[in-house]
């Protein structure tokens, strides 16, 4: 998988001709993840109480952001939660109650 530095740096060399200066200009700002802050985020993270890894993805994404951010305590802004839920008939079907 991909990190997303690596993504921009082949979208730098396949640009379409019609993309925006905006993303022009967000493109180029995106740099390399320190792999020394990655590391001490995840150690942050590993000494929150909780089992470790026990928030699956949601942890991994609390790292890259550090990571992303350049800061152990990133603030963040316009936060939002999402929720989807679905009925495909699953639990009519005993696959999980």
């Amino acid at each position: 998988m991909y990190q997303l530095w690596e993504l921009a740096m082949i979208a730098r060399q396949n640009l379409p001709s019609s993309l925006s200066p905006f993303f022009l200009d967000v493109i180029a700002r995106i740099e390399p993840i320190s792999e020394s802050l990655k590391s001490q985020a995840q150690k942050k993270v590993d000494f929150k109480t909780k089992p470790p890894g026990a928030p699956g993805r949601i942890e991994q994404l609390a790292i890259q952001l550090r990571a992303i951010r350049k800061s152990l305590n990133p603030s963040t802004y316009f936060k939002r939660m999402f929720v989807f839920a679905g009925d495909h008939g699953v639990v009519e079907k005993g696959v999980q109650k």
